[in-house]
């Protein structure tokens, strides 16, 4: 398993090294100058994404394929899948926590730096575990396109609840119980149930993979 891992890791670096470093001082530049860090949020969503294009460099060269006549499990090819993914967006959390720590002033504006980073990460690990099993089922480009719709679901509802086409009281409930809830709770509960979803996700990713043909 650690030589598929070393494999995507190998293969995503050469392709996307560049690129990163790029956005990275970009993102750097203008977190520091308008002191939002949006942008430093969407580098762990970005790396995320990243690390899907594994799966997308797997299938151009018929990687998979050869795959099959190695002596490891679909199990242990999917998990290292599994593990590169994690460990892309952990290493964005990482580097988002620390530039924010570093630019930021104020004991309060770090403590909000905190809390917000694994919100974050836990959120894309939500949605990345969502999509890898239908990249696995249907290919990278649906998967994509299914994220994007369920990207515009999400941002469609509060507007419904608005304009009284769907009921609030769902909405409200929640809102409550995160104004209720401690941080620090809200952050364990974010990332246990973010690791929780993500192994549902490998469990069913790694009997797609099984049992496709190449």
């Amino acid at each position: 398993m650690i030589g598929f891992f070393r494999k995507d890791f190998y293969a995503l670096a050469s392709l996307y090294k560049k690129n990163l470093a790029l956005v990275f001082v970009l993102y750097v530049v203008l977190t520091v100058s308008t002191g939002n860090p949006f942008f430093l949020y969407f580098l762990i969503w970005m790396l995320g994404f990243y690390s899907l294009s594994a799966i997308s460099l797997d299938q151009s060269c018929g990687w998979d394929r050869y795959a099959r006549t190695l002596p490891a499990s679909p199990r242990q090819v999917v998990a290292a899948r599994y593990l590169i993914t994690v460990g892309f967006m952990a290493l964005g959390a990482a580097l988002a926590l620390a530039v924010q720590l570093i630019a930021l002033d104020g004991q309060q504006a770090a403590l909000e730096t905190v809390g917000a980073v694994p919100l974050v990460t836990a959120i894309a690990i939500v949605i990345i575990s969502i999509m890898l099993p239908a990249a696995y089922k249907w290919g990278m480009e649906k998967a994509r396109n299914g994220f994007l719709a369920l990207f515009a679901a999400v941002f469609a509802v509060p507007l419904l609840m608005e304009q009284g086409v769907l009921d609030d009281a769902l909405l409200e409930r929640a809102l409550n119980w995160l104004n209720a809830v401690s941080p620090a709770a809200l952050v364990c509960f974010s990332l246990a149930a973010a690791i929780l979803v993500c192994w549902i996700s490998y469990e069913i990713a790694w009997r797609i993979y099984k049992n496709q043909e190449f």
